[in-house]
């Protein structure tokens, strides 16, 4: 899903707004109270869409114009003194509400969750309505405000241990404490369902290897023993190159590295031994080539299996890599680094010291991670339509605000970005994705 234009009449009684968006970004820039939080609100509004927040923002009217599995719709939101309309092009049907008086909530105790859950009980009504049905099928936008929590608060932080490992406790505290929570939460999440993926990946080589060693070597009748090739150094070297991967992987399999290697360790230096010695084929030598070939040729074979999936496993964790990797280039001059530990904890890494918590990183460190890691987890989730974050450049050095741009790109380049920002380090040279409310 892109959004593609906002009209509207009559926002807060004196706003009127046309706005064009860019497929790949748009800056919205203007004063204070220009309204650029609005246009962020509006668009939420009406995508998600929220009934609460169509009441809540006063207008004549609003329409979106967006584009959904190829297709352009139109999602128009009236506003009467007492009712709210919602409509969709396409659908004949309109989703028409009643706007809660708010006299008989304001000033009574706990009127805000009274109004949360008037709400909430009407969108549960209307759940069937055509206008809902369809609007809840579109993947619902990504949006930051400066509190930094995603619109649709995350699940209660859950900790997944393996046995073995410490329990953690980690209230986060202070300045985006909160957001940090969420995003632990949510990174963890996704790291145990990719955990989860590799654990069967490594079932299938299991069984894999063990099925190889069953295949069944026909002997070649038709080929003499004074015709087979003797070894070469090029077999060595092939086999060679290999060594590292194959040992590497029976570690993450969990096997005892100690045995296997004393065993591949003598398989090798006997391999070797054969191989840079001029072998008679009248002699023993021979006959031990002769006898290990086919062993030769099945580990060849096993080769070829671990190659592929060393493969998947890469393939099943490159996401993870780079979005650690692009924190990472902002943490270049402290000389932190990001990592996710074997439980999903993202931890603080420094030379010569212990791992310490994100709760550890300064403010603009946390806007960073924050804001990467919402895009990371929009962009696994299949969210990736359009992501919007409210002035950016909060916390941020000028260092930063210039190349934060080209990261979130970078990141995910089949996303529709809108920033709110009065940042000029943000925009830069972009003066053709630039749009300034209020003017």
């Amino acid at each position: 899903m892109k959004v593609l234009r906002l009209y509207a009449e009559k926002v807060y009684g004196h706003l009127n707004l046309s706005i064009e968006f860019n497929s790949d970004i748009t800056f919205l820039t203007g004063k204070n109270g220009s309204g650029k939080t609005t246009v962020l609100r509006l668009i939420l509004a009406l995508v998600t869409p929220s009934l609460r927040d169509l009441d809540l923002i006063p207008h004549d009217s609003a329409t979106l114009a967006l584009e959904y599995d190829r297709k352009e719709y139109s999602v128009k939101s009236q506003l009467t003194e007492d009712s709210v309309t919602l409509s969709v092009s396409d659908i004949d049907e309109k989703l028409k509400f009643n706007k809660l008086d708010y006299d008989q909530y304001d000033g009574r105790p706990g009127s805000a969750k009274r109004t949360e859950e008037h709400y909430s009980l009407l969108e549960d009504k209307l759940s069937d309505h055509p206008v809902i049905k369809f609007l809840t099928q579109i993947e619902t936008p990504t949006f930051l405000g400066l509190e930094r929590r995603q619109r649709e608060s995350a699940p209660p932080l859950r900790t997944y241990p393996i046995r073995g490992a410490p329990r953690r406790r980690t209230p986060f505290r202070g300045t985006l404490g909160a957001s940090l929570h969420e995003i632990q939460g949510l990174v963890q999440n996704y790291f145990r369902r990719i955990r989860m993926q590799h654990d069967k990946i490594n079932d299938k080589l299991k069984e894999e290897i063990l099925l190889s060693t069953f295949q069944y070597e026909p002997f070649q009748k038709q080929l003499p023993f004074s015709d087979l090739d003797l070894p070469k150094w090029q077999d060595m070297e092939l086999i060679n190159s290999k060594r590292k991967d194959m040992e590497e992987t029976l570690v993450g399999l969990g096997i005892d590295q100690n045995r296997f290697r004393n065993i591949i360790g003598d398989f090798f230096d006997q391999l070797g031994r054969l191989v840079s010695e001029e072998i008679d084929k009248e002699s023993h030598e021979f006959i031990e080539w002769i006898i290990n070939k086919p062993q030769i040729d099945r580990i060849t074979r096993i080769f070829k299996i671990v190659d592929d999936y060393n493969e998947k496993v890469s393939n099943l964790f490159a996401p993870v890599e780079r979005f650690l990797s692009l924190v990472n280039g902002f943490f270049t001059d402290s000389g932190k680094n990001l990592g996710i530990d074997s439980v999903g904890w993202l931890e603080v890494r420094q030379k010569d010291q212990d791992p310490k918590s994100i709760e550890s990183l300064s403010s603009g460190e946390r806007q960073i991670v924050v804001i990467l890691a919402h895009l990371f987890i929009s962009e696994q989730m299949s969210r990736t339509g359009l992501f919007i974050v409210d002035e950016p450049e909060l916390s941020l050095h000028l260092k930063w605000q210039e190349i934060f741009v080209d990261s979130l790109l970078e990141a995910s380049p089949s996303t529709q970005f809108i920033l709110a920002t009065h940042s000029p380090s943000i925009v830069l040279d972009r003066q053709d994705n630039f749009l300034s409310i209020g003017d």
